[in-house]
């Protein structure tokens, strides 16, 4: 760039030849470069080894570059500088100077900006919608893991991972509103013989359909998780033990009642025994709410199974039972 700072030194520009966006390049007679700015490196990079101008210019455009350099004379015209594609142009002057030699200014046109800009303006809204579609896709994908890891497999429930988080969250809100939460936590009973019996994959069947029928079971606000083995948990949001024991004898006979197909023609009849107890606002944790439940479904599970047990709400942690409603030793099978 020696002669083009040379001569621009002398116009007290140097420093425009560095830093301007305007292609500068210094040309002979017949078109040879001689000398280029930095802005030309990127058409210097996209012909490698050319050495006349025209070589970096379009073929639509090099006759009308050649008819200029002939004419040697100052000239204007709208040139394709390359790399371009036809949508856009250069804005390019031919200028003579001393010893025959041409100085060629090249930018880009006013209208090849605007259609530049129209075209990135496309693209950058046809990128936005990608990334939004891939937004919603990758959503979708986190939304299915969390159900996965929350679900337990078997059943289709809530595993306890995911019940557990619920009740402390009901037990926030008693603390919060002063609003009454009871739970039941569940155990199928004799529940070993039919794995022993039948087998694990049978044992599996009958816990798909119990847990599917104990679902059908609770209102719409309640909350069903299996919390490990053959337990389940309840939870009973806005409601009293005195509200639930009503629906917790008609849990029970509706297990009672099912028929359960563990396949190979075998339809066994299998009981639950309950632990039932209200949350103590203010005066205990999730964690000793769940001990309570715990050693009432351990009381109703001595006291012969297929029954419910109530932890009363007083400070010897004593507990009542109800009676079973019939006496199973272990699973009616067919």
């Amino acid at each position: 760039m020696d002669k083009l700072v040379k001569l621009f030194t002398q116009q007290g520009l140097t420093e425009y030849l560095n830093y301007t966006q305007t292609i500068v390049v210094l040309i002979d007679a017949n078109g040879r470069i001689l000398d280029w700015n930095p802005a030309f490196e990127r058409s210097r990079n996209a012909c490698p080894g050319a050495t006349a101008l025209k070589d970096f210019l379009g073929a639509s455009s090099q006759t009308r570059f050649g008819e200029l350099l002939q004419a040697g004379l100052p000239g204007k015209a709208g040139l394709q500088l390359l790399p371009a594609t036809k949508k856009f142009e250069s804005e390019c002057l031919l200028q003579p100077v001393a010893d025959g030699e041409f100085l060629f200014f090249a930018e880009p046109s006013i209208k090849s900006r605007d259609t530049e800009i129209a075209h990135l303006t496309e693209t950058l809204k046809e990128t936005r919608h990608e990334l939004e579609v891939k937004k919603v896709d990758l959503e979708s994908v986190l939304v299915q893991a969390n159900e996965v890891s929350h679900t337990d497999a078997l059943t289709f429930l809530s595993n306890r991972k995911l019940i557990v988080a619920d009740l402390q969250r009901e037990v926030i809100t008693c603390d919060r509103y002063h609003k009454p939460l009871t739970i039941f936590m569940a155990d199928i009973d004799h529940f070993k013989l039919v794995n022993d019996t039948y087998g694990h994959a049978a044992g599996d069947q009958a816990l798909r359909i119990l847990s599917n029928g104990m679902l059908t079971g609770i209102r719409e606000l309640d909350k069903l998780g299996r919390y490990g083995g053959e337990e389940f948990l309840f939870l009973l949001p806005a409601t009293t033990i005195k509200a639930s024991l009503k629906m917790a004898d008609r849990l029970l006979q509706l297990v009672r009642n099912m028929q359960i197909d563990i396949g190979n023609e075998h339809i066994i009849q299998l009981t639950i025994s309950l632990g039932i107890a209200q949350y103590r606002i203010g005066r205990e944790s999730w964690d000793d709410l769940l001990k309570r439940a715990d050693k009432a479904l351990y009381k109703s599970k001595n006291n012969g199974r297929d029954q419910w047990t109530v932890a009363n709400d007083d400070n010897d942690g004593s507990i009542s039972s109800r009676s079973p409603r019939k006496k199973k030793d272990h699973p009616q099978i067919t």
